[in-house]
Protein backbone atom coordinates (compact mmCIF):
# COMPACT_ATOMS: atom_id res chain seq x y z
CA UNK A 1 0.00 0.00 0.00
CA UNK A 2 2.70 2.45 0.95
CA UNK A 3 4.66 1.84 -2.24
CA UNK A 4 1.53 2.29 -4.37
CA UNK A 5 0.64 5.50 -2.53
CA UNK A 6 4.18 6.88 -2.89
CA UNK A 7 4.09 6.13 -6.62
CA UNK A 8 0.70 7.83 -6.97
CA UNK A 9 1.91 10.86 -4.98
CA UNK A 10 4.88 11.11 -7.31
CA UNK A 11 2.62 10.80 -10.37
CA UNK A 12 0.52 13.70 -9.11
CA UNK A 13 3.48 15.85 -8.19
CA UNK A 14 2.43 15.91 -4.54
CA UNK A 15 4.96 15.64 -1.76
CA UNK A 16 4.87 12.73 0.66
CA UNK A 17 1.86 13.17 2.90
CA UNK A 18 2.35 11.56 6.30
CA UNK A 19 -1.31 11.73 7.29
CA UNK A 20 -2.52 10.23 4.02
CA UNK A 21 0.08 7.48 4.33
CA UNK A 22 -1.20 6.75 7.83
CA UNK A 23 -4.76 6.55 6.47
CA UNK A 24 -3.63 4.15 3.75
CA UNK A 25 -1.73 1.87 6.11
CA UNK A 26 -3.98 1.73 9.18
CA UNK A 27 -7.33 0.01 9.43
CA UNK A 28 -10.07 1.40 11.60
CA UNK A 29 -11.96 4.64 11.54
CA UNK A 30 -10.48 8.04 12.18
CA UNK A 31 -11.73 8.09 15.76
CA UNK A 32 -9.84 4.87 16.58
CA UNK A 33 -6.69 6.26 14.98
CA UNK A 34 -7.16 9.53 16.84
CA UNK A 35 -7.41 7.74 20.16
CA UNK A 36 -4.46 5.45 19.47
CA UNK A 37 -2.13 8.07 18.03
CA UNK A 38 -3.31 11.32 19.69
CA UNK A 39 -4.25 12.90 16.36
CA UNK A 40 -5.75 16.36 16.27
CA UNK A 41 -9.44 16.65 15.40
CA UNK A 42 -8.58 18.18 12.02
CA UNK A 43 -6.31 15.24 11.23
CA UNK A 44 -9.00 12.73 12.13
CA UNK A 45 -11.54 14.64 10.06
CA UNK A 46 -9.21 14.67 7.06
CA UNK A 47 -8.69 10.90 7.29
CA UNK A 48 -12.44 10.31 7.56
CA UNK A 49 -13.17 12.66 4.64
CA UNK A 50 -10.51 11.03 2.43
CA UNK A 51 -11.84 7.56 3.16
CA UNK A 52 -15.43 8.66 2.56
CA UNK A 53 -14.41 10.30 -0.73
CA UNK A 54 -12.60 7.11 -1.79
CA UNK A 55 -15.80 5.16 -1.08
CA UNK A 56 -17.82 7.63 -3.16
CA UNK A 57 -15.32 7.47 -6.02
CA UNK A 58 -15.29 3.69 -5.97
CA UNK A 59 -12.40 2.74 -8.27
CA UNK A 60 -10.96 3.16 -11.72
CA UNK A 61 -12.72 4.84 -14.68
CA UNK A 62 -14.62 7.34 -12.55
CA UNK A 63 -17.23 9.36 -14.49
CA UNK A 64 -17.30 13.13 -14.11
CA UNK A 65 -20.68 12.98 -12.34
CA UNK A 66 -19.24 10.71 -9.62
CA UNK A 67 -16.19 12.94 -9.20
CA UNK A 68 -18.40 16.03 -8.97
CA UNK A 69 -20.52 14.26 -6.35
CA UNK A 70 -17.39 13.43 -4.30
CA UNK A 71 -16.24 17.06 -4.51
CA UNK A 72 -19.67 18.38 -3.54
CA UNK A 73 -20.10 15.91 -0.69
CA UNK A 74 -16.58 15.74 0.74
CA UNK A 75 -14.70 18.73 -0.70
CA UNK A 76 -11.98 18.98 -3.37
CA UNK A 77 -9.07 18.11 -1.05
CA UNK A 78 -10.84 15.00 0.22
CA UNK A 79 -11.67 13.96 -3.35
CA UNK A 80 -8.00 14.24 -4.31
CA UNK A 81 -6.95 12.40 -1.14
CA UNK A 82 -9.56 9.74 -1.88
CA UNK A 83 -8.10 9.26 -5.36
CA UNK A 84 -4.70 8.61 -3.81
CA UNK A 85 -6.18 6.18 -1.28
CA UNK A 86 -7.76 4.26 -4.18
CA UNK A 87 -4.30 3.94 -5.73
CA UNK A 88 -2.84 2.83 -2.38
CA UNK A 89 -5.50 0.13 -2.15
CA UNK A 90 -4.73 -1.06 -5.68
CA UNK A 91 -8.17 -0.03 -6.98
CA UNK A 92 -6.62 2.34 -9.52
CA UNK A 93 -3.13 2.89 -10.86
CA UNK A 94 -0.80 5.82 -10.25
CA UNK A 95 -1.54 7.33 -13.66
CA UNK A 96 -5.29 7.08 -13.06
CA UNK A 97 -4.86 8.62 -9.60
CA UNK A 98 -2.81 11.44 -11.10
CA UNK A 99 -5.45 12.10 -13.74
CA UNK A 100 -8.20 12.00 -11.10
CA UNK A 101 -6.38 14.46 -8.84
CA UNK A 102 -6.00 16.78 -11.84
CA UNK A 103 -9.68 16.42 -12.73
CA UNK A 104 -10.64 17.10 -9.10
CA UNK A 105 -8.61 20.31 -9.16
CA UNK A 106 -10.21 21.34 -12.45
CA UNK A 107 -13.73 20.65 -11.15
CA UNK A 108 -13.19 22.18 -7.70
CA UNK A 109 -14.44 25.62 -8.69
CA UNK A 110 -17.01 24.30 -11.17
CA UNK A 111 -19.09 22.27 -8.72
CA UNK A 112 -22.23 24.30 -8.07
CA UNK A 113 -23.63 25.03 -4.65
CA UNK A 114 -26.66 23.10 -3.53
CA UNK A 115 -29.59 24.81 -5.28
CA UNK A 116 -32.15 23.79 -2.66
CA UNK A 117 -32.89 26.09 0.25
CA UNK A 118 -35.43 25.97 3.04
CA UNK A 119 -37.01 29.16 1.67
CA UNK A 120 -37.72 27.32 -1.60
CA UNK A 121 -39.39 24.44 0.26
CA UNK A 122 -41.38 26.90 2.38
CA UNK A 123 -42.55 28.68 -0.78
CA UNK A 124 -43.90 25.30 -1.96
CA UNK A 125 -45.88 24.95 1.27
CA UNK A 126 -43.54 22.68 3.24
CA UNK A 127 -43.58 23.70 6.89
CA UNK A 128 -40.28 24.03 8.78
CA UNK A 129 -39.33 20.92 10.69
CA UNK A 130 -38.29 17.34 10.09
CA UNK A 131 -40.42 16.98 6.95
CA UNK A 132 -38.69 19.97 5.37
CA UNK A 133 -35.34 18.38 6.11
CA UNK A 134 -36.45 15.14 4.46
CA UNK A 135 -37.75 17.03 1.41
CA UNK A 136 -34.51 19.00 1.06
CA UNK A 137 -32.36 15.86 1.47
CA UNK A 138 -34.45 14.00 -1.13
CA UNK A 139 -34.19 16.91 -3.58
CA UNK A 140 -30.43 17.15 -3.02
CA UNK A 141 -30.00 13.39 -3.50
CA UNK A 142 -31.98 13.51 -6.76
CA UNK A 143 -29.84 16.43 -7.92
CA UNK A 144 -26.67 14.51 -7.07
CA UNK A 145 -27.95 11.41 -8.87
CA UNK A 146 -28.63 13.58 -11.93
CA UNK A 147 -24.98 14.69 -11.95
CA UNK A 148 -25.36 18.12 -10.30
CA UNK A 149 -27.08 19.86 -13.22
CA UNK A 150 -27.11 23.64 -13.20
CA UNK A 151 -30.01 25.88 -14.13
CA UNK A 152 -33.64 26.27 -13.21
CA UNK A 153 -34.79 22.84 -14.47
Amino acid sequence: RLRRLATAEEATGRTADTLLRLAALCAGDGAALQAALALANAERQRIDAARAAAATLGGADIPDAVLRRAIFTHGPEAAADGALLLAAAGRSGPAEAGALVGRAAAFADAVPANPFRSADAAALGVAPGPRMGRVLRAATEAWLEAGLPEGED
